[in-house]
């Protein structure tokens, strides 16, 4: 049997094929991508010296 069996019921005698579950390609435009963008620009931190590494700080203790 090629592949690996889709489900218990049919007891392996039918297999699905990989191709079947790529995605379908779509076009993007530049301003839905920069839109997809956006929100990690927003959350990006230069300086993160306010933050204290808890488990660290137990570990050396």
């Amino acid at each position: 049997m090629k592949g690996r069996s889709c489900c218990t019921r049919c007891g392996g005698r039918t297999s699905r094929s990989p191709e079947s579950l790529t995605p379908k390609a779509i076009d993007l435009g530049n301003d839905e991508i920069e839109r997809a963008v956006q929100p990690t620009d927003t959350m990006a931190m230069d300086d993160i010296s306010g933050f204290r590494d808890l488990y660290r700080d137990a570990l050396e203790d």
